[in-house]
């Protein structure tokens, strides 16, 4: 029943369905680390909250993308379709440096947010990482099993193209 759900979804949600996996999967496994101090007293839990802000951020980022290309190709005017690329690519932008720079401090300069040092600035760097291997390979494994044009339509579409151009 499962298998045939995963057949049956779009490289979107199944890109998705993986980045969630791989962020609850490696915050499951990095839970026993908020049972250890050093012997300063700083709590190795940081790593698991460092990892699960980055893939919170990471499937963020992912939705703000699938809604940016639902949207593109609805169609719409040059300019509306010039802002949302735009706006999606500074918000992701914006995202990903608020994360990556709250994490800094919280790993490297804790008295900025008075000795709060919850979220550890690798595990959450790492954390954004699967996103584009991800959907590069989805993305990749579909285009592979879709058939390429033949060279009389890719003609015709290139006279089309052409011709709106001018």
């Amino acid at each position: 029943m499962l298998v045939q759900k995963w057949k049956n979804w779009d490289e979107n949600q199944k890109s998705l369905c993986i980045l969630v996996t791989l962020g609850i999967f490696g915050f499951l496994v990095q839970i026993p680390l908020f049972l250890l101090h050093d012997g300063d007293g700083f709590s190795y839990g940081a790593y698991p909250l460092g990892w699960l802000l980055g893939s919170f951020a990471e499937i963020l980022a992912f939705l703000s993308m699938t809604y940016m290309v639902k949207t593109l190709s609805k169609g719409g005017e040059k300019s509306s379709v010039a802002l949302l690329i735009m706006g999606s690519f500074f918000l992701r932008f914006l995202l990903y440096i608020g994360v990556l720079i709250v994490s800094a401090i919280c790993t490297f300069k804790p008295d900025l947010f008075g000795g709060f040092s919850g979220f550890n600035f690798y595990t959450c760097f790492a954390a954004l990482l699967p996103l584009p291997v991800v959907t590069w390979i989805f993305h990749f494994l579909e285009n592979k099993k879709s058939p390429e044009p033949k060279k009389e339509e890719t003609k015709t579409s290139e006279i089309h193209l052409e011709e709106n151009n001018e």
